[in-house]
């Protein structure tokens, strides 16, 4: 489980919006990153965090550079934008496990038919503070920022609102977008569940 929260002053109104995605966090014990590290020099697709040379550009020279790849790969020019976002989002953060390595498993993802980069989400239940949102198997991102802007929109009149959402992907890390609670002096928290990792004792997968 992903969650982030953030906060900006204690009298704030609560928002909170959940986003149902792959999040994936990967802490490595030393075995591991010893792993990674050999066979970087064999894989040339392996992830090469932390190594002191390599290529260097500017955040917005980044952004354009992933979004030029998922525009090519079927997503809208708007939906592309945001996804780099979100991914350069995280390398800024110090966040390499949702950062923009992650973009060759989206491009995998939706060239394999298992996201639909051209889905819009919709807001297909809204009652009082609540709200659920479907996001037809699209990019998470993009289900992401319609869930937080609901959410924020609803708390202004009630002082809390929860949002879920279902049918999506992965929404990148979780800061994204408690960060756009917090630039409206509120305080935000999302939820994400994750790739099923194991079985518990005595079950088994269907």
């Amino acid at each position: 489980m992903s969650s982030s929260i953030s906060t900006s002053r204690p009298a704030a109104n609560v928002a909170v919006g959940i986003g149902i995605g792959i999040a994936v966090g990967l802490v490595a014990p030393k075995p591991v990153t010893s792993w990674r590290k050999k066979s970087s020099s064999s894989n040339p697709r392996a992830v090469r965090t932390g190594l002191a040379s390599g290529i260097q550009m500017s955040c917005d020279n980044l952004d354009d550079f992933v979004s030029q790849i998922l525009v090519a790969t079927g997503c809208t020019p708007e939906g592309a934008q945001l996804v780099a976002n979100v991914l350069s989002h995280a390398d800024r953060r110090g966040i390499p496990s949702c950062g923009v390595n992650r973009a060759d498993v989206c491009v995998n993802e939706i060239q394999a038919s298992l996201v639909d980069p051209q889905a819009v989400p919709v807001v297909e239940n809204c009652s009082g503070a609540t709200a659920v949102v479907h996001d037809h198997n699209g990019l998470g991102a993009v289900t992401s920022k319609l869930a937080m802007e609901t959410t924020l929109k609803m708390a202004q009149q009630h002082g809390v609102a929860l949002v879920t959402c279902h049918a999506s992907n992965n929404c990148g890390a979780a800061g994204q977008w408690a960060q756009m609670a917090l630039d409206q002096g509120c305080i935000g928290m999302l939820f994400a569940n994750t790739s099923l990792f194991a079985v518990s004792k005595r079950s088994r997968v269907q």
